[in-house]
This record gives structure tokens, sequence and C-alpha cells, in this order.
């Protein structure tokens, strides 16, 4: 810098003042000039660090949903949930036992006397029907304390099994030919139905066994507290 300023000085016969002055002129410029290239570098050093500061943030995202399924209870908590989901479990497989008799998957065998077979249907009617208010009572009493997307599960099957109720005297006690035509459509989707109940109840059970093995236990507080 001092050499170029000899330089200019002698090419253009500026005197020492000038000199000076135009030394402090051309050290101003450098510096602005270095200033800005610092600045660009700044500029993408910044775009550097919010590129990577979104893709940490997707990543935390990402772990955050992961963690949600994890579900942190008390032991306490747990028992509670586990015999809670194990009686609507054992509550909801005998309701869809005693309904699955109603409009059964495979060949029914009856006697042949109409009598006895009114008297099977009508026994099947009433266990089917009591084990339903079973589960409904049973699912009511612990509604609030359960998952909604369980409940919704829970309640689905209940709501099918109480259609198949529905159709079922009809389909057995009604013995008005035309009638049974009337609703034909709806007795041939009972017979779907059942099966169809026994998938959701699998569902439901898979659900359930997921929930409860993403349980993560902690320390009571009351333990923590001895």
């Amino acid at each position: 810098m001092h050499q170029l300023t000899i330089s200019i000085n002698q090419i253009l016969g500026l005197s020492t003042a000038a000199s000076a002055l135009l030394s402090i002129l051309i050290s101003a410029l450098w510096a602005i000039y270095f200033n800005r290239i610092k600045e660009g570098q700044r500029a993408e050093f910044q775009k550097q660090i919010e590129t990577q500061k979104a893709e940490f943030s997707k990543q935390l995202e990402n772990i955050k949903a992961k963690n949600e399924k994890m579900n942190y209870i008390t032991k306490t908590q747990f028992d509670a949930e586990f015999k809670m989901y194990q009686e609507l479990s054992e509550s909801s497989f005998q309701m869809l036992l005693d309904n699955s008799r109603l409009f059964p998957m495979g060949i029914d065998r009856l006697p042949e006397s109409k009598e006895e077979q009114d008297k099977i249907f009508q026994e099947r009617f009433n266990k089917a029907n009591n084990s339903l208010v079973n589960y409904q009572n049973m699912l009511f009493k612990y509604a609030p304390f359960i998952k909604e997307e369980n409940y919704l599960l829970f309640d689905e099957l209940k709501e099918m099994g109480r259609l198949q109720l529905i159709y079922y005297p009809i389909y057995k006690f009604e013995y008005d030919e035309e009638e049974k035509r009337a609703i034909y459509k709806e007795i041939r989707e009972c017979w779907k139905r059942t099966s169809v109940m026994y998938t959701k109840h699998d569902e439901i059970i898979k659900r359930l066994r997921a929930y409860l093995n993403n349980i993560k236990l902690v320390e009571d507080r009351d333990e923590q507290n001895c």
C-alpha cells in the first residue's frame, strides 16, 4: 500500500501532504472493499446456519412425533388402566361370542322341531342381549378414563352388536314372508357383519397391545417423597 502511494505520488508529482491524504483515501477504499467481502461471507455463513436450523427443526419435529406415541404414566396408573382394559376386552369378547350366534358364519345345526328351534332362538337372543347390555354399561363406566380413539373402537363394536339384535327377532320370530323379503338386504348385511365384528375386535386388541407396550413407567410421586 505504501509503495503504491509513493508510485502515484512520483507519477503525479504530489506534495507530501497530498500524498498522505491520498494514502488515507486509498486505505479507506481498501477497508470498504474488504468489509464488503466480509459481509458477503457473513451472509453466506448466515444462510448456511439458517439451512442447518431448518434441518434441525425438521429432525426435532420427527423426534417429537415419535415421543408423542410414548405415554409416561406411574405404575399406579398403569395397574388401573391395565385392569380397565382387561375388563373391557373380556366383556367385548363375550358380547362378540354371544352375538355371533345370532347370525353364525358357519353351519348352524338346529333340531328339526320348530318348537325347539324357537326355544334356541329365544335363548340366543336373551344371552346376546344380556352380554351387550353388560358390555355397554362397562364401556360407559370407563368412557371418561380411556383414550378417545380406543373408546371409539369399542363403541363401534357395540353399535354393530346392537344392529344384530335389532334384526334378529324379525329374522327368526316373524313368519310373514313378505316382511322377510322387505328386509332381506338388511338381513344379508347381518350375516356379513358377524365377520366384520371379529375383524373389529382383533383391531381393538392390536391397538390396546400397542398402546400398553408404548407406556413408559415413571416413579410414583408418593414413592419419591418417601
